[in-house]
């Protein structure tokens, strides 16, 4: 399922479509969105339907804390609770128990490092404990313990961090990110897939250093992958 995004313009767009890899095409759903949403996510729930939340929702840069529910059986979207913050280029990962831990980034004006859980059976979200990092445009996995491995982003920090949702804890782990090009960066907009082994591939995604005068950065894209192995507190 593909929602939203920008159009040729950058408006935000309401509309979803589903991609069959049967027949390798796309169909439009029907029915649209409630609301425009681009910087937004879309998350698959245990029961087969998709959490949609945030993102910007006018041309005029509005962020949104309104989130709906697709239902992929009857092909519709429903609103649901409000977060507790308007959030785009936030991440969003379903826990074993279902529900969905939403973090970090940015209401407009600051990035975020607040943290909160949707529970699909009540339909409200619920703050938990905050980042050690304020993080937009990061990326998310969960682990095989049931723990969610958080890292890069546009943040004040290289360093990753694990969530912890027994205990509603951030943890950030003890060494900094390095790869093959640069060391201590922050990286923006990489993708996370906890693999079979264990391991964690953390590939791609832009570098920011620090550099220039003040708080002036300089932006590089580069191709970077790596093995991580977590070492992860007993």
């Amino acid at each position: 399922m593909i929602t939203g995004g920008a159009n040729s313009t950058n408006d935000p767009s309401n509309t979803a479509e589903l991609f069959d890899p049967t027949t390798e095409t796309f169909t439009l759903v029907s029915n649209n969105m409630n609301s425009n949403r681009k910087l937004h996510t879309a998350t698959l729930l245990q029961n087969g339907n998709v959490l949609i939340a945030g993102g910007i929702n006018s041309s005029a840069s509005s962020i949104s804390n309104t989130t709906e529910i697709y239902d992929s059986t009857a092909g519709t979207f429903t609103l649901t609770g409000n977060t507790n913050s308007v959030r785009k280029q936030h991440a969003s990962t379903l826990l074993n128990s279902g529900k969905v831990l939403i973090t970090g980034g940015s209401d407009g004006s600051n990035g975020l490092n607040t943290a909160e859980i949707y529970d699909s059976t009540t339909g409200t979200f619920t703050l938990t404990g905050n980042m050690n990092s304020v993080r937009a445009d990061h990326t998310t996995t969960l682990l095989q313990n049931g723990k969610v491995f958080i890292v890069g982003g546009s943040a004040d920090s290289d360093k990753a961090e694990i969530y912890d949702s027994t205990t509603k804890t951030f943890l950030a782990t003890s060494s900094s990110m390095q790869y093959y090009e640069y060391a201590s960066t922050v990286i923006d907009n990489p993708i996370a897939i906890t693999l079979n082994s264990g391991l964690v591939l953390l590939a791609g995604g832009g570098f920011i250093q620090s550099g220039g005068v003040g708080n002036t950065f300089e932006y590089a894209i580069f191709i970077a992958r790596e093995l991580m192995k977590l070492l992860l507190p007993e």
